[in-house]
This record gives structure tokens, sequence and C-alpha cells, in this order.
């Protein structure tokens, strides 16, 4: 089973697919992490692959990574009230599908289900934070990049339990900015509700820095998560960065200091 496959699942009517890499280090015997790592909007899986550095982490840390495919032509995750294409305007259950994927190749592998997380980029991202939002029962916690909570009020997001949330956002994004636009909210206001549902009471400190690039991290919060933002000198497509900012580190090293309770 180790090595990088294709596989098909059929979901809410519709036939989807995802590429799964398992480590050369899998024995069978024993649990390894799950993270499901989604492609921006009108991108796809194989160019997530490409991008993202999670391929490379798989083998160096030993978790397997499944890289679903979106809806349709414009490959489309339905991340909330805004974003994006025809799985959003179409209303799909996306959840759902990501929940119906964990638990295919959990029936698969040995996978832990208490080490199950989720990241991805733009409209990926987005659809990142609602699994924290809508299936904190299933992902131990999330690293989003290039997109803030995706719903109109905040408040419509509730998770079940605090969980941990690393947001990676570039200063300079053309597409999503990062000051707001007329389909998304502040970088920083996505930020202080993650840290409002969470319960945390400090004051974000500065957790690392690169350049001009920083992150931030409120680490007084309920059942002992971090909520953190990343603001990082770059564009839309971050793993590229004008700081060299690891990307995958960064959000895997989060990613993997977290259990489900």
């Amino acid at each position: 089973m180790p090595g990088k496959e294709t596989y098909t699942i059929a979901f809410d009517g519709h036939e989807r697919s995802y590429d799964l890499q398992v480590p050369l280090s899998y024995d069978h015997e024993s649990p390894i992490p799950l993270v499901l790592d989604f492609h921006g909007y009108t991108s796809d899986n194989w160019q997530q692959a490409f991008i993202s550095g999670f391929a490379d982490k798989s083998e160096d840390e030993g978790f397997a990574v499944a890289w679903p495919d979106g809806f349709g032509l414009s490959k489309s995750w339905n991340a909330g009230d805004f974003c994006c294409g025809q799985a959003q305007s179409q209303g799909l259950d996306d959840v759902g599908l990501a929940k119906a994927i964990v638990a295919q190749i959990s029936a698969a592998m040995c996978i832990d289900p208490k080490r199950v997380y989720a990241t991805g980029i733009s409209n990926g991202g987005a659809l990142s934070h609602r699994l924290a939002c809508e299936a904190a029962d299933i992902f131990a916690a999330i690293a989003p990049v290039a997109y803030p909570l995706d719903f109109d009020p905040l408040s419509q997001c509730q998770p079940s339990r605090p969980i941990g949330v690393m947001h990676l956002h570039g200063l300079n994004d053309p597409i999503v900015p990062y000051g707001g636009g007329l389909t998304s909210v502040a970088v920083v206001d996505s930020f202080a509700y993650w840290a409002q549902v969470n319960g945390c009471t400090d004051t974000a400190e500065v957790s690392y820095a690169k350049g001009n690039s920083q992150c931030e991290t409120h680490d007084s919060c309920d059942a002992g998560v971090e909520v953190t933002l990343c603001s990082i000198n770059g564009g839309h497509v971050l793993y590229t960065n004008l700081d060299s900012v690891p990307l995958a580190d960064l959000a895997w090293n989060f990613l993997s200091s977290y259990t489900l309770p």
C-alpha cells in the first residue's frame, strides 16, 4: 500500500476522487496520522500535491496525506457563504464528503482516529475552516492557507469543542485580500473570532518571525488549544513567498501537536 494511488468514492449522488499517499515507513500495524490537503478553486489535487509541500512531509514524518479533487469543471468546494463555484451554488455537502473520505481511508488502513487534520489553500483553506466549525469530532486541528472563515456572520461557526487553528495568509494577497473584500472578511477578524470561540483570554504574542513575516499565537485558550495567525510576506499562492517561510513545516508542527480528546 505505501506509495501514491487514486481512489474513488460515491457520495451525495456523485462519484468523487482523491489521491492518497502512504509513506514508505507504513507497516500496516502501527496507527499513523492522516492529513487532508485541499486544493484551491479551479486548481486540482495534482497541483496541490505538487505545491503544498505535504508530499515530502508525509515521507519525512510518517503520516498519510490525501488530496481530494473538487467538484465540476471549476474544481470547487462548498466552503460557506461565498466560496466557491458550483459546489457552493449547489450547496454540496463537502463537510460530509471529507468525513466520508476519512472513513474510507480508515477502513482500508491503520489510521489513528485521534490524529486526523485538514489543510488547504484558498477555496481549500476556506473548507478547512468549515471542517473545524462543523466536524471537530473528526479533525483534531486545521491549518488553512489564504482564506479566512467563509461565514456571514462569523457566529455561524460553532465548533463542538475547542480546536487548534493556524491560519496562514499573504500580506499582499490580491485574490483574497488580507484586509478583506466583498466576499471575504478581514483576516484579523477571522483570527479574532477563532480566539473568541475557543475561549482565548490572552493577548496574542509573536511565536515565529522571519524577515517581514511573523506568526502571532493565543496560547491561553479552552482545553489547551492555540489559535495562530501567520502573516506572510507574499501573495496568494503562498507556498512560495518572499521570506521563504516553510509553510508545510509550520503547519505540520502545529497540526501534529494535537490529538482529539
